[in-house]
């Protein structure tokens, strides 16, 4: 699971980041993409879920590098916090 990766996201409604695993974003982005991209609303969404997207790797010590845009979007400045949710 840590060799396949993760996505780092910019979260819909706070300002701070979203972590999946990228079996976990790919099943969403299987469901994500059965929405009719016509509709407003769902085009409006999908932009707004999708954006900021980063594929992040974990590196030789398990750390996982933030982008610097990532970085200035959660107002990231030295320590962390993160919490899981669902999955």
């Amino acid at each position: 699971m840590l060799q396949d990766g993760f996505v780092l996201k910019r979260a819909v409604f706070q300002p701070c980041l979203e972590l999946y695993p990228m079996t976990e974003w790919n099943a969403l982005m299987e469901k994500i993409n059965k929405l009719n991209r016509f509709k407003k609303k769902n085009n409006d969404f999908i932009r707004r879920f999708t954006a900021g997207v980063k594929v992040v790797e974990v590196d030789g010590t398990g750390r996982l590098l933030i982008p610097k845009d990532l970085m200035t979007f959660s107002d990231i400045t030295k320590d962390i916090v993160m919490s899981s949710a669902i999955n």
